[in-house]
């Protein structure tokens, strides 16, 4: 087993050792007839349609799709996010745990705490993700009981009484992904308390940040993991930033007080897709009540995103297809990946219709060549010409050997005197 591990790393960092290690960079080099490969990852199971009044359920995978003489195929199937970097697959994910704080020995009414954490790694594909909690894991009942599709943190008077001896369930963190790109994660979180931690209210968090995936990805995130917006976009970044959180702000007596220019240097955002291009998002949050958010008019620099930019404009290619919400164009243009989506009645939530790969030779939508699930999406990675057999031999390998399992232990603490 560890020779083949040995050969299977060797042969990852070999594939992206070179230039071309950016897929939408990667020329057809090849005398056969091109192909192209689509690296797709979507949220294939989360609870409801957000993330944020419970414990998490989100779970990722990732899909790898073929397209050549012969049609379109998904040729792998894999757990999390897998990414292409230029040291190999990165393989990206959230572990959901469930914790139990022991009771306070000064408070004889104090019968512990179950809360819920999401932990995040980010890890080359050939290691083991190795994750450590605060308080000792729940048993497996408790645990079946806190991630169950009904459960609900905040009961009803109809429900039957608690036991006054059992531990309070208080507080869940929520760990979540906007957009995976290879050297950029757009990552959300999310501290929410029921009325057993805190009856007030007022004590919910959300952050959303930018950060590399060489540093760890925590809860809220370090203050050096998070990419500054200035970093990006530099001084009229920081303009646009104010402005946008601003006009969101205004007429929030919450937010009266607290300013961006307050939250120096600016890190509350993430990178989005959307109408066929990427785009910036600010969030700001300086209080459990105020919270602002808008679209920052910048430019999203491709050197970031190694993004095709479409060759007609986004309502021309509106009217070739209703409900169309977002587009991925293949390099080359030949092929487009297309979501299309409805708003759910009376609801905020948007809802995905149909998730298809379609010909766009000669900047026409033509013939529909693969259905693929409908789900949300939080990466796409093409690759073009000798890159495609090289990544089927690796991504179908590591579909048939496995992913290493995460594992979790209890954070060791030093011996106090």
């Amino acid at each position: 087993m560890r020779i083949s591990k040995f050969v299977c790393t060797a042969f990852l960092v070999s594939l992206f050792a070179g230039p071309c290690a950016v897929a939408q960079q990667a020329p057809a080099t090849t005398a056969a007839a091109p192909a192209t490969g689509l690296l797709l990852a979507r949220i294939v199971h989360q609870r409801g349609a957000q993330l944020l009044g419970g414990p998490s359920l989100v779970q990722y995978e990732t899909l790898w799709v073929v397209l050549d003489a012969s049609g379109a195929h998904i040729v792998a199937t894999l757990p999390d996010i897998i990414v292409p970097r230029k040291t190999g697959f990165w393989r990206i994910g959230i572990q959901h745990t469930c914790q139990l704080m022991p009771p306070d020995k000064s408070d004889p009414a104090s019968h512990g705490n179950i809360s819920t954490a999401d932990l995040a790694y980010a890890v080359s594909v050939e290691k083991m993700p190795a994750l450590e909690v605060e308080y000792p894991l729940c048993d497996s009942e408790t645990t079946k009981h806190m991630f169950d599709e009904a459960y609900n943190p905040e009961p009803s008077s109809s429900d039957a009484p608690a036991d006054p001896n059992a531990p309070s369930e208080c507080g869940w963190s929520n760990l979540w992904f906007e957009s995976i790109l290879p050297d950029l994660i757009s990552v959300g979180s999310y501290l929410g308390q029921s009325e057993a931690c805190e009856a007030r209210g007022g004590h919910l968090l959300t952050e959303f940040w930018v950060q590399n995936p060489d540093f760890p990805i925590s809860l809220f995130g370090g203050a050096n993991q998070k990419i500054p917006f200035a970093k990006i976009f530099g001084a009229a970044g920081e303009r646009a930033y104010a402005k946008a959180i601003a006009g969101s702000a205004s007429g929030n007596d919450a937010c009266a007080d607290d300013s961006p220019s307050d939250n120096s240097p600016q890190t509350g955002w993430s990178l989005k897709h959307g109408q066929g291009e990427w785009y910036a998002s600010a969030f700001f949050q300086p209080n459990g009540f105020c919270s602002a958010s808008g679209n920052p008019k910048v430019v999203v620099p491709r050197t970031l995103t190694h993004a095709s930019p479409l060759p007609i404009a986004w309502p021309a290619l509106k009217k070739q297809l209703p409900d169309i919400a977002d587009v991925y164009l293949a390099p080359g243009g030949s092929f487009l990946l297309v979501e299309q989506t409805q708003q759910e009645p009376n609801s905020r939530a948007v809802q995905v219709l149909s998730l298809a790969l379609y010909d766009f030779s000669g900047n026409k939508l033509g013939p529909k060549l693969l259905e693929l699930p409908k789900s949300d999406v939080v990466m796409v990675e093409w690759s073009t010409g000798r890159f495609v057999q090289s990544w089927t031999e690796a991504l179908t390998g590591l579909q048939t050997h496995g992913l290493p399992t995460p594992t979790v232990r209890v954070q060791s603490t030093p011996n106090q005197d």
